[in-house]
């Protein structure tokens, strides 16, 4: 796995200790260095997302890295290997799979990284309720709306949701940069415009799949 400085993560605080033998370790360790029992992590207190996987709090991360920390640490902690290991063993690796599982999906989603890196910097969540307050966006999403409603074919279904996807990928170029930046009050609104667009765009494609597969009369 990719090693990465202090600053990166919070893997470096003694928050916790051995259930089996009491022992203080760092925080998100998986087993313990006294007696080698697996521990339970649940990515909160002093373990958020990054710090389980290894990865720097930030928005722009290696997606390779990712994926083979992850493949890394289930590979020692999936339920399977602990198939005849103690029932305390059992319920504590099913914890910690799922919760690494729950880590690596978060993260590799560029929309629901923005999510989770500004809920860990205090900033406001990313919810639909809050289009409300940003009329230029309310309008640039209804105006969405009605394309979709009036989108009568399978080729302007493609275009649409072409367009769409291109206006993504100038905001998640947008969205590294305000993140860079720290500009959370910013980065909070291009998340919650990305992920309207993101919607809109599995929308589209439902369509085009309904109209592709539809019998003919």
């Amino acid at each position: 796995m990719d090693e990465h400085s202090a600053d990166s993560h919070d893997s470096d605080k003694e928050c916790t200790s051995c259930w089996k033998c009491g022992n203080k370790h760092k925080c998100c360790v998986f087993f313990c260095d006294n007696c080698g029992k697996i521990q339970k992590v649940d990515g909160h207190n002093c373990c958020n997302y990054f710090s389980l996987l290894k990865m720097p709090v930030e928005y722009n991360i290696n997606n390779q890295s990712l994926e083979n920390n992850f493949k890394e640490m289930q590979k020692v902690l999936h339920p399977d290997k602990y198939s005849t290991a103690s029932e305390s063993d059992k319920e504590i690796s099913a914890v910690s799979s799922s919760t690494i599982n729950q880590a690596y999906q978060a993260l590799k989603s560029p929309i629901d990284r923005a999510e989770y890196l500004l809920n860990l910097h205090g900033a406001e969540g990313i919810k639909e309720a809050n289009i409300t307050h940003d009329p230029e966006l309310m309008a640039e999403m209804f105006e969405l709306r009605e394309a979709i409603a009036e989108a009568d074919s399978i080729q302007n279904m493609k275009a649409l949701s072409n367009e769409t996807m291109k206006k993504m990928e100038g905001l998640f170029a947008l969205l590294k940069k305000t993140f860079e930046k720290k500009n959370f009050v910013e980065a909070c609104k291009i998340s919650m415009k990305l992920k309207y667009l993101s919607k809109a765009v599995e929308e589209l494609d439902e369509m085009i799949f309904k109209q592709e597969n539809r019998q003919p009369n």
